[in-house]
């Protein structure tokens, strides 16, 4: 009954304003049939999967490119009733199922950082990573706040932040064209906020306190190795034999002792390199996004005094008896040529 008394005013509305054309009976037919499959889809399961989300976003855009059909862009952008089936459903679509899983799949990258916490591997690499991956959660945040509030936002950046969203939250962006609909873009500008993505209390400190403690601990791990590798070196010289995964650990420390330690300097070094990559991203959190100041004088644990002259202290006071010491005597900047050699003899005599 409801359908058909809303065809009769639909088509009231176009006899009245002189759009009466044969097949809008057909097209009014279509329109119902996609809001039947919208209603069908907006029961998507929370942290619904793109293809999922991109199916609701088809059947919306079949939606709104009915109304536009036929001289029906006034009707469907300013006299369709706000509390009409078609206007109610397609709007709780929107708000629950397109941005509700954009809203739950920052939660799920908000909590499985937190999860990780302090636990994670703590190598250079992984520490970068985590950085990037709290800053790219952030961004995701704030953007999708940036929809919240999209009635504040010009026009023409709805598109582009639409967009953006799918790319925080999938880590991917939309198939081009696929999430433009008229109707999307209506409710974003018009229609009340969407749901925030549900953040834990005081996310930002625990992720703060953690990604410090990862940076301490890969500056300690960074002192540590040179301790334990200098020992093994000697122990090594001396005839001890070792593993084949000892000896790959101690031929990797070597080269990196030669490449990355020896011809450094204070302000070219493996420790200033790592503050250098590491500063920039904590002042975004700092200053963007209001982590707490806990982070403020992470950089300087990787400062010269901090990081750097303890590790070259370590190398430059290495001997192993009767070779000398690991420097090269005539050059600082090379591994010690006789070490080098006791090396290659002790390699040779265990083939």
């Amino acid at each position: 009954m409801m359908l058909r008394v809303k065809r009769l005013l639909l088509c009231a509305l176009l006899l009245l304003a002189g759009y009466a054309q044969a097949g809008e009976a057909d097209l009014l037919a279509r329109i119902g049939g996609q809001t039947r499959e919208i209603e069908r889809l907006n029961a998507l399961p929370a942290c619904a999967p793109m293809d999922d989300v991109l199916a609701l976003s088809q059947s919306l855009d079949e939606v709104a490119h009915g109304w536009f059909r036929r001289g029906l862009r006034t009707l469907a952008m300013g006299l369709l009733p706000a509390n009409s089936e078609v206007d109610a459903v397609s709007s709780r679509a929107i708000r629950d199922g397109l941005l509700g899983s954009l809203a739950c799949r920052l939660s799920l990258k908000a909590a499985r950082l937190q999860d990780e916490g302090a636990s994670s591997p703590v190598e250079r690499s992984a520490l970068i990573a985590r950085l990037d991956e709290i800053r790219v959660l952030e961004r995701g945040l704030q953007r999708f706040r940036m929809l919240q509030d999209g009635r504040s936002l010009d026009p023409e950046r709805l598109p582009g932040a639409f967009d953006a969203s799918a790319v925080d939250a999938y880590g991917k962006a939309w198939p081009e064209g696929r999430v433009q609909s008229p109707l999307i873009l209506r409710y974003l500008a018009h229609l009340p906020p969407p749901v925030l993505p549900a953040m834990a209390p005081a996310y930002r400190e625990t992720l703060a306190a953690d990604f410090r403690q990862q940076a301490i601990a890969l500056r300690e791990a960074l002192l540590g190795e040179q301790t334990r590798m200098i020992k093994r070196l000697a122990d090594y010289l001396a005839g001890e034999v070792q593993g084949d995964a000892q000896l790959q650990q101690l031929d990797g420390w070597l080269k990196g002792v030669q490449a990355s330690w020896l011809p450094s300097s204070v302000l070219s070094n493996p420790c200033e390199d790592l503050r250098k990559l590491l500063a920039p991203g904590i002042d975004d959190l700092l200053n963007l996004y209001g982590y707490p100041s806990v982070l403020a004088s992470l950089p300087r644990e990787f400062e010269t005094d901090a990081c750097y002259r303890p590790v070259m202290t370590q190398l430059r006071q290495a001997v192993f008896p009767p070779y000398g010491p690991l420097a090269a005597p005539d050059d600082g900047r090379q591994v010690n040529s006789a070490i080098r050699r006791r090396i290659q003899e002790i390699n040779a005599t265990a083939r």
